[in-house]
């Protein structure tokens, strides 16, 4: 058996994944309530509301597109030339998309130009994005590989979602509280994307100083290192790929549906303050980074699987009562919705971030668990957020079909849990 890493470098490393995850959700986060809120009128010109904002949604969504790939790719060098390395060039990949928002004009001086390249720009994020997940969670995991509590130590990365986003979402609040509705439009939206540069350089430089996945460096010495794993582990392992992927797709589908087409819905359809619908999102984040860390406690304690079968059997009773309360108007009811379906999504991710990495073997872990997450992420959020904004746009008329779609989901992922293993206790290195 490996010798287990130190608890000191352990913790090193998990902060650094968490530090990391938070720098890349903070801009991820920005660009997705930016999207909701500044972009309809930014980018596009000016016409009918609902068109802009579903055109505006694709730029953000076009992302989940390329995160795929991304797993694929960053995935393969996680693989190949260790989970360090990969994570530093995923930072430094969505730190150019990240430059190129923050600095690109829009629709009334580029014209067509401006939505190009801001998709251009979405496009990278994704890419890195994408590549995140499967080698920061492979790193933490392999270097907690025979603690008990496992889970709870790669929890620690997904809780970067929560301190990356509530970051993201505070100031994002702040800044139309401050300055107000145009005056955010105008030019306080790029505010969260210019500290974004500066933050991804510094995180790009903290991860390259600390130590490579112990399990991996046995692995490259014995030169037993794969030369396509990203290829290998679809080959042999494809149908473990696709049903960790529907396991994934219910943890996605409550979060970003509450921080994206929710915000709009809740400030137009309802007429509440835009503030408000921000604000929700605020509370979401604290709620779920605590969440995050009892449900990762609780993996060790439970079972992963037990666990997720818990979480989903909520979001399946909560997803019509989701929107009926969200349509009360009343605030207290509407933030309360908010924060349970973002709750839910947070709680699972956190299971996730140990389950995915150990149901793969290490010459491909980081390939895989990478690949089964995006792709559940893709078919999580890109159908229900497009479905969503196109049969609900701004009106309450059909705001049942957002709760349907959350049931339908969460009905998915639960089958594909059902036929999934559990994976507490097994050695991973």
């Amino acid at each position: 058996m490996m010798a287990q890493s130190k608890v000191s470098e352990l913790a090193k490393v998990s902060a650094m994944g968490m530090i990391g995850t938070a720098i890349e959700d903070f801009d991820f986060i920005a660009a997705g309530l930016a999207s909701s809120i500044a972009w309809p009128y930014v980018f596009f010109p000016k016409g009918n509301f609902a068109a802009d904002l579903l055109a505006s949604l694709g730029a953000f969504l076009v992302s989940f597109v390329a995160r795929p790939f991304g797993a694929f790719l960053f995935g393969h060098y996680g693989d190949r030339l260790g989970r360090k390395s990969s994570l530093v060039f995923t930072l430094l990949t969505m730190g150019v998309g990240v430059l190129i928002i923050a600095i690109v004009p829009g629709y009334a001086v580029l014209g067509l130009a401006a939505p190009i390249l801001l998709f251009i720009a979405r496009i990278l994020q994704g890419l890195g994005y994408g590549g995140e997940w499967g080698s920061v969670t492979t790193w933490v995991v392999e270097h907690a590989s025979t603690s008990k509590w496992r889970a709870l130590w790669a929890s620690i990365v997904p809780e970067g979602y929560a301190i990356g986003g509530l970051a993201a979402a505070v100031l994002t609040t702040l800044l139309l509280s401050i300055y107000g509705f145009k005056s955010f439009v105008d030019f306080y939206w790029r505010i969260p994307f210019y500290i974004g540069i500066v933050v991804i350089l510094i995180g790009a430089f903290l991860r390259y100083t600390l130590m490579e996945s112990p399990i991996f460096s046995k692995i490259f010495s014995e030169r037993k290192v794969l030369s396509l794993p990203s290829l290998q582990v679809f080959k042999e392992k494809w149908t473990d790929v696709l049903k960790l992927a529907g396991i994934n797709m219910i943890a996605q589908t409550p979060f970003y549906v509450a921080i994206t087409v929710m915000i709009t819905y809740i400030s137009v359809a309802l007429s509440l303050p835009r503030s408000f619908a921000s604000f929700t999102t605020v509370i979401g984040e604290i709620v779920g980074g605590f969440l995050v860390i009892i449900c990762g406690l609780l993996a060790d304690i439970v079972g992963r699987k037990n666990l997720l079968i818990a979480i989903y059997a909520i979001a399946i009773i909560f997803s019509i009562p989701y929107i009926l309360l969200v349509n009360t108007a009343v605030p207290s009811l509407v933030l309360l919705s908010q924060v349970i379906l973002m709750g839910l999504a947070f709680g699972a991710v956190a299971v996730l971030s140990s389950y995915l990495s150990e149901y793969f073997d290490p010459k491909y872990r980081a390939s895989g668990s990478g690949l089964a997450y995006q792709i559940g992420v893709l078919l999580g959020v890109l159908p229900q957020s497009l479905l969503i904004g196109y049969i609900v746009g701004t009106s309450k008329v059909n705001s049942i079909y957002i709760g349907i779609i959350l049931a339908i989901t969460a009905i998915l992922s639960l089958v594909s849990l059902l036929l999934a293993r559990e994976t507490r206790g097994i050695k991973v290195g």
